[in-house]
């Protein structure tokens, strides 16, 4: 593995010489809004594992209900601070979040 990194920076650093360090900063900035699969599913995983365990069962229904929750609540600190995995690709998540769902949104009495 480490032979296949230091090949591709050797043909980095051929193709792209004195910029390749600017070339990286701008790569680096780009990769760190990119979302990474396993780290998704790893942190969905962590947060439903312990619901699941405390269940004899769980329906298709409570795992939609779940995932629904998590992708419109938003993060309250890190790189990702007020904003929900829902905003970061791009749907507009309302002040009502179950609207998104179809109902009409609460009215204040």
């Amino acid at each position: 593995m480490e032979c296949i990194w230091r090949d591709s920076l050797d043909q980095a650093a051929h193709l792209l010489g004195e910029h390749l360090f600017e070339v990286w900063e701008i790569l680096s900035a780009i990769l760190g809004r990119i979302w990474r699969g396993s780290m998704a599913a790893e942190c969905v995983n962590r947060l439903l594992r312990p619901r699941l365990n405390a269940r004899k069962h769980a329906d298709q229904g409570g795992l939609d209900l779940f995932q629904f929750l998590h992708n419109t609540h938003r993060f309250p600190r890190g790189k990702r601070a007020n904003h929900s995995p829902a905003e970061l690709v791009g749907i507009v998540v309302p002040a009502d979040h179950f609207t998104l769902l179809g109902p009409a949104p609460k009215v204040a009495i």
